[in-house]
């Protein structure tokens, strides 16, 4: 079986993103910086779950501000 031939597993996955472009993502994060992923998933018209991947891919993490909003 092809499980058991690795010892050791396979931590990354050296795949490409294929529906989110990465720099209009980064650009998407700088201009909204306080957005949820399922805001971002909606404008990109992909997965929450796909967002959070390519967050991950661009090593961006969530930023809380310590100031309140104004509404």
């Amino acid at each position: 079986m092809r499980w058991n031939r690795r010892i050791t597993p396979c931590t990354t996955h050296n795949k490409p993103a294929t529906k989110i472009d990465m720099e209009a993502l980064a650009q998407d994060v700088a201009t909204y910086p306080d957005d949820y992923q399922y805001e971002r998933a909606q404008r990109f018209g992909v997965s929450a779950q796909g967002i959070r991947h390519a967050l991950k891919r661009l090593r961006v993490s969530r930023k809380k501000n310590t100031s309140a909003s104004q509404s």
